[in-house]
């Protein structure tokens, strides 16, 4: 599996079996790997962004700011210390951003940064309040809600690197941290400038809980989560790993039939590219609406062609028209997805070559809707879905349609129609993580 992006918490058989840690000293921690995004500092540009600006390496967004005096103050810190790798904990939506130089922690000081002290070997994740933490003497330097593991992985981080600094880009409400090593005048975290200067209650007894699932290092919501599929995780001996922890892997076990890696293909992210030929993924996840009445899915992909051939991207059909969508010449806009007798094709969006897109799909028993970028296109179509193949097609949808000719990023699939906070919660995440 790719080092790329994945952590290895390797953690004692008595806290798998027994009542769960309430602070990281109870268990041991080993980092296995990072999730970095490579980077140059000299060619990072602060790019308007509608009202917000957002420092961009190419076509790569690295972090989106609401003052462009604050977007030119974290350029200026990434030049001076020669950061070229974002690594993050939790994605999308990460819950700690931080860089590196090469694989190294930076090092040194700047003259008028805004920098923490602290010591790499007393800090702890705990559980105070309700809220896991790094914390150090009963103060906190980090709030990670409650999100365990991500806090565990956090303190796994700062003590590989040796990191001694937190520093930060326009307090209060940063806008944006990082990490570093080095002695100097800064502030002690023991001292009044400190972020978080009031002590602490102890930490609270937290219940048992089985270990969170590969997906919780990626911050997405993990309630009705039934695939993510990110092209981050090796793709080898033609099986995509499925993180959700619900091992509805894409598989394929003719070598002839298996999509390539393509590297830095989105947003400095890696993609799958499918020929259009002979490639194609199957995933044991059913579709179907007597086994899932309600889904919604998440998918960033392109397409080498934008003409309205009958290409499917993913789907279940076996000649009913059934839940699917790709590239169709029947309904007017060449992006449609099918949806049962009554609905056939219906149009989505007129999609272009060569050009990355974030498709949001939702159908629920009897109506399907779609976005694309985070913008609606198909609002509450009814549609009769019926009963397709109990598997999920990636590269094709069945029904004698062609494969895809193009490439996908990540898919993620819950088992819900989710609600709109939510669902755009993740397509901000991921319209953010790959620069769309």
């Amino acid at each position: 599996m790719s080092r790329s992006l994945f952590f290895a918490l390797i953690v004692s058989f008595g806290f798998l079996m027994g009542p769960a840690a309430s602070h990281s000293s109870d268990l041991p921690l080993a980092l296995e790997g990072e999730d970095c995004v490579r980077f140059n500092p000299e060619t990072v540009q602060v790019e308007a962004f509608g009202s917000r600006f957002r420092l961009m390496d190419g076509s790569h967004a690295l972090m989106v700011f609401d003052d462009e005096q604050e977007a030119n103050q974290a350029l200026e810190v990434m030049r001076h210390y020669q950061f070229n790798r974002s690594c993050y904990v939790g994605r999308p939506g990460p819950s700690l951003q931080y860089f590196l130089v090469d694989d190294q922690a930076p090092t040194g000081a700047m003259d008028g940064e805004d920098c923490v002290r602290f010591d790499p070997e007393q800090v702890d994740a705990r559980r105070v309040q309700g809220s896991w933490k790094i914390v150090q003497n009963g103060q906190w330097l980090m709030d990670f809600a409650d999100a365990r593991i991500q806090s565990y992985i956090a303190l796994a981080i700062i003590r590989h690197h040796g990191f001694s600094h937190y520093c930060f880009v326009a307090r209060p409400d940063p806008a944006m941290t990082y990490l570093r090593r080095g002695d100097d005048a800064s502030v002690a975290l023991s001292s009044p400038a400190a972020p978080h200067p009031e002590p602490e209650p102890q930490p609270e007894p937290e219940p048992s809980a089985p270990p969170a699932p590969v997906s919780s290092l990626l911050s997405l919501p993990q309630e009705n989560l039934v695939l993510h599929l990110d092209a981050a995780h090796d793709f080898s001996e033609g099986v995509w790993l499925d993180q959700s922890g619900a091992e509805h892997h894409a598989e394929q076990p003719n070598p002839d039939r298996r999509p390539q890696v393509l590297d830095n293909a989105v947003g400095g992210h890696p993609a799958l590219a499918f020929d259009g030929e002979n490639d194609v993924l199957v995933s044991s996840l059913d579709i179907n609406p007597d086994v899932n009445p309600d889904i919604t899915v998440f998918m960033v992909f392109d397409s080498r062609i934008g003409d309205r051939v009958h290409r499917k991207l993913f789907g279940h059909d076996n000649g009913g028209f059934d839940r699917a969508v790709g590239l169709d010449s029947r309904s007017g806009k060449n992006l449609v997805f099918f949806g049962g007798s009554r609905g056939r094709t219906t149009s989505i969006v007129d999609i272009e070559a060569d050009q990355w897109y974030l498709l949001t799909m939702m159908y629920t028993r009897d109506s399907a809707s779609a976005w694309i970028n985070g913008e609606q296109v198909a609002d509450a179509v009814r549609v009769n879905n019926g009963r397709g193949e109990s598997v999920t097609m990636i590269g094709n949808g069945g029904a004698g349609s062609s494969e895809w000719w193009g490439s996908i990023a990540e898919m993620v699939v819950y088992s819900a129609d989710l609600p709109a906070s939510q669902r755009q919660a993740i397509e901000t995440a991921l319209l953010d993580k790959y620069g769309l």
